[in-house]
């Protein structure tokens, strides 16, 4: 399924920083912020995540973010998983170079 969907993230052939950070989550359950940017090169992953979530949940999956608890407020200590979540049929704002669902 993640290579049946990981295509909504590609620009022609390239796979795109927001395929990276799609991959990285599906393939790594709990992986956290951090790793995230130095695995996918993006500066900001959690706008990255509402993007990539938006375009996901017309297919029934959703990425969530957990807080581990008993550290200081960090955004570096969130965990991130992928998870099934009810179809819905969101808007998304997409770009003319975007893959066309």
């Amino acid at each position: 399924m993640i290579e049946r969907l990981s295509w909504l993230f590609y620009q022609g052939s390239r796979q795109t920083k927001m395929a990276k950070v799609f991959v990285a989550v599906a393939d790594t359950p709990l992986i956290n912020t951090h790793q995230i940017r130095m695995v996918t090169d993006i500066s900001n992953p959690s706008d990255a995540i509402q993007a990539i979530n938006k375009k996901l949940m017309n297919h029934g999956l959703m990425i969530m973010r957990e807080e581990p608890i008993g550290v200081p407020p960090n955004g570096d200590f969130h965990y991130w998983y992928l998870c099934k979540a009810p179809i819905q049929t969101l808007p998304v704002q997409m770009a003319d170079n975007d893959p066309r669902i």
